[in-house]
């Protein structure tokens, strides 16, 4: 698993951390996810946003926006981005996703959701 996330961020404008970042709540929020849902059905990626905003909060606080900067996420379509290539890659779970670039994009900018004030 290591070694794919490292290929994606090889091939990518964004570092190794932002694509295990990006798993870890991706994780949080499947196990979420199947305690409430049925397995068949497929997770909105809504479910994600929420579980990446909640983890970011959680880890770095007031630096989330900058933490997220030095990975070489400056928007949540960034994180949109990452979220598609892991899925077009079938890293685990991504399958399970109904994905919507909408649902990133509807976030706004990271420093209303992460502000360092």
């Amino acid at each position: 698993m290591q070694d794919e996330l490292e290929r994606l961020a090889k091939d990518s404008p964004y570092d190794a951390e932002a694509y295990e970042f990006v798993l870890e709540a991706m994780k949080n929020a499947f196990a979420e996810w199947n305690a409430k849902e049925p397995a068949d059905v497929k997770m909105p990626s809504r479910q994600l946003v929420v579980a990446l905003q909640r983890l970011a909060t959680e880890r770095f606080g007031k630096c989330a926006t900058a933490t997220f900067n030095l990975w070489g996420i400056t928007r949540w379509q960034d994180f949109a981005e990452i979220v598609s290539q892991m899925q077009e890659a079938k890293v685990s779970l991504f399958a399970s996703l109904a994905f919507d670039k909408e649902d990133f994009k509807s976030r706004g900018v990271l420093d209303d959701v992460f502000p360092e004030r």
